[in-house]
Order: structure tokens, then C-alpha cells, then sequence
């Protein structure tokens, strides 16, 4: 099936914003909107269902505005649904379903989507573990799906499934990784995922990809490989790791000296095929005796590496405005004016010290 320049590139642009989710709750506005955008339809959908240990009844969020009034149809019919049946990713269209002419003879259909006015749908699930389940689906009361819309959902829902398992990983081990004393010490975390066999970037935060480029002076992306230093180091550790596979040694850390602190990357996880990092930077540079707070301390050490208030915001993961007010706080306590010449003093201690 030969799809179209556009929509080729549309896919692409989508598929890149889904890699770029750093919470599972993003997709919960992102996937209805790129479907849309990708498949004219009459609705759009991405749900996560709850089936009960019986199997016998789901919950779904969100909730359709109908759904309390057809629940209990849907749910007393529910393995009429030809997705039920389908394999882990598999794309379902009721037009061409081979038990299509079954399909609508079923109660599902006739007491539930006829209806809705739903006479149409592709559905796939997204992902599944034990009892829940998220799927997609796009819907048409008219008009019947095209071959080209069928294969244009199964090359998103691959990336969206692929996607969403990772941001699940991310988001499961950023939670884990919630330390206060990290903030105590003015460290900025990150997580990152890089492709175990290519050590492509697949999954990092704005502000990390920012953190790697300043660190290794390089223009790295979501798609492109990670900073030399980085592949020779995680190279070196998965073979490291290969040789020890029977032992509990540790993967080594990664350490890099800057101007203003230093940065620390670890292994956190390695997947069959991805490897999830911890990257930390901390500011080193410390005028003790200013009472600044962690955070201040932490945008006083960029400003005097020369970084704008733009530049700190994404270094840090925090708004401009925010490191505005800092900058303002941070100026009032150390007694100077400007920029510049709070610079001059974080330089002045640290050739003091």
C-alpha cells in the first residue's frame, strides 16, 4: 500500500511528538488529535480499559458522554467486539473483518454502536498487561475506511505502542527517583533512553537533550545518536555487563567535570532494546556564605557560565519566568545589580577556593 508524501510526513511529525511524552497522561489529548489529523473521522479515541478478574465487566477513562446509559449493553455483549480476538496489535476494521457479515447481526452492534450511529471503526489495542488494556479507535457513521487509512493506523499504533511502553519505563523509574536530598544538593534530574544497539536518543526531556549538548558542545536530537564520549562509555558497560551477566556487579557511572558543577550518568534499566539512563547535574560552585537557596545557587552557577534566563529554564525543566525570579532573588541577596557582576563574583570564589 503506497500512502502519500503528506500524509507520510504528517505520520513522521506525530510519531516524533509521541516520543516526545515524558507522562502516559500526554497521550490522553496528543493520540485523538493525531488520528484526526491523520484519518477524517467522526470520533477519535484512546482509552484505557479496566476488566474486572471475572472478565465479566470493564471501566473505561475517559468516560464517552453516553457510556452510562449503553454500559451495561457494552459490557453484556462485550466479546461480540471483533478486537477481542485480535492479536497484541492487530488493526480490526468491521468493514473487512472476516466475520464482517456476522458482525452485524450481533447485540453489540445492533444495541450499542447502530445507535451511536457508529457503523465503521478501526480499532487496535495500544498495550496490554494483565487487566489493563488501552486501545484506539477512529469511527464514521457514512463513509467506509480505505485500505490507506487501514495501514496509516497500523504504522502509528506501532509507534504509539512502542512509545508508550517506553513512557510507561520512564515515567515508573522517574517516580523512583523522586529524592529530596537531590534537590538539598542543587542537582538537576533527568532520565534518558537510548537505543541499545545504535545508542540513538529515543526518549529524552527538552531539557536533558539542552543538559547533553551544552555538556559535550554538540547538537544532539530525538532520533540522532547520543555524544561520542556517551556511546564509547555505554559500549564499554553493556560488554562489561555481558561478561558479568552471572555476577551483581553494577553497571561503572559516567563522569564528566564542567565549569559550573559536574555531571553524573547512570544505567538504570537495560531492555532487550533500550537502555534507560539517569543523568544528574550538580552544581559545584557554592557561596557559602550567601544564604541562597539550592535552587538559587543552581541558576547563579549558569548565569556565570554565561546562560540567559531562556537557556537556564530549559537546562533546568523550569519555566523563564521562573528563572527570572530567581535571578531577581539571587542578585538582591549576593548585593550586586547585574548579571555580570554576580558572575564576577562566583568567578572570584572560585579562584579563592
Amino acid at each position: 500500500m503506497r500512502l502519500s508524501w503528506h500524509i507520510l510526513t504528517r505520520l513522521h511529525q506525530w510519531t516524533l511528538d509521541l516520543h516526545r511524552c515524558s507522562n502516559p497522561e500526554d497521550f490522553q489529548s496528543l493520540v485523538p488529535e493525531a488520528l484526526a489529523s491523520l484519518i477524517p473521522c467522526d470520533r477519535a479515541s484512546f482509552k484505557q480499559i479496566e476488566v474486572s478478574p471475572d472478565g465479566n465487566s470493564i471501566t473505561l477513562h475517559p468516560c464517552p458522554p453516553w457510556w452510562p446509559q449503553y454500559r451495561e449493553v457494552y459490557q453484556r455483549h462485550l466479546l461480540d467486539h471483533p478486537l477481542w480476538g485480535a492479536g497484541s496489535t492487530d488493526v480490526i476494521d468491521f468493514s473487512r473483518h472476516e466475520n464482517a457479515k456476522t458482525w452485524l447481526t450481533t447485540p453489540l452492534y445492533n444495541e450499542y454502536f447502530r445507535p451511536l450511529g457508529i457503523r465503521h471503526q478501526l480499532s487496535a489495542f495500544v498495550h496490554r498487561r494483565g487487566t489493563r488494556l488501552i486501545a484506539v479507535a477512529i469511527n464514521r457513521g457514512e463513509r467506509a475506511f480505505s485500505s490507506a487509512d487501514l495501514e496509516v493506523l497500523r504504522l502509528f499504533n506501532a509507534h504509539l505502542s512502542d512509545a508508550l511502553r517506553r513512557t510507561i519505563i520512564f515515567s515508573t523509574l522517574r517516580s523512583a527517583l523522586q529524592d529530596p536530598d537531590q534537590k538539598a544538593q542543587g542537582a538537576s534530574s533527568h532520565l534518558l533512553i537510548l537505543n541499545r544497539r545504535t545508542s540513538a536518543i529515543e526518549h529524552a526531556a527538552e531539557a536533558c537533550l539542552h543538559l547533553l549538548n551544552e555538556a559535550f558542545s554538540c547538537r544532539s536530537s530525538l532520533g540522532d545518536p547520543a555524544p561520542s564520549p556517551l556511546c564509547t562509555w555505554l559500549k564499554a558497560n553493556l560488554k562489561l555487563q555481558a561478561t558479568r551477566q552471572h555476577s551483581n556487579h553494577s553497571p561503572i557511572p559516567f563522569s564528566l567535570k564542567l565549569n559550573a558543577g559536574s555531571l553524573r550518568i547512570q544505567v538504570l534499566s537495560l531492555q532487550p532494546d533500550m537502555v534507560v539512563l539517569h543523568v544528574q547535574a550538580e552544581a559545584t560552585t557554592r557561596l557559602t556564605s550567601t544564604p541562597l537557596t539550592a535552587r538559587e545557587q543552581e541558576v547563579l552557577n549558569w548565569v556565570a557560565e554565561g546562560k540567559r534566563n531562556h537557556e537556564i529554564a530549559h537546562i533546568l525543566g523550569i519555566s523563564s519566568r521562573t528563572v527570572g525570579k530567581h535571578v531577581e532573588h539571587v542578585l538582591a541577596k549576593v548585593g550586586v545589580e547585574n548579571r555580570t557582576a554576580a558572575a564576577k563574583l562566583v568567578r572570584a570564589f572560585v579562584t579563592q577556593h
